[in-house]
């Protein structure tokens, strides 16, 4: 599976598409940056230059994140992924999403 992966991060680049590879990073990983508290209710699904989206629940969740963006960009950036400033939280419908990690 590594090898799929590695794969597809070669070609991503090659195409130009390094915030994707980098959001797919991003993605592997949201459990070790974010916490698992908060990795079952938010989900990041989108780089724009600088800013990280960031899909959460609900409004209390979106607080939470908030308070927590500085702690999140420290490990973002302490796994290379130094571009990333800003936090943009945005509240999504994850309700499939955390329904299906609960069964």
């Amino acid at each position: 599976m590594k090898d799929i992966r590695r794969t597809m991060g070669e070609l991503l680049s090659e195409e130009g598409l390094d915030d994707l590879t980098l959001l797919l990073k991003i993605k592997e990983s949201w459990e070790d940056i974010a916490g698992k508290r908060f990795s079952s209710y938010t989900t990041p699904y989108r780089l724009d230059g600088d800013r990280l989206y960031v899909g959460v629940i609900s409004h209390a969740v979106a607080q939470d994140i908030h308070y927590s963006e500085e702690r999140i960009i420290e490990k973002l950036h302490g796994m290379g992924m130094r571009g990333i400033s800003k936090i943009i939280i945005r509240n999504i419908n994850l309700n499939r999403r955390v329904n299906k990690e609960r069964t």
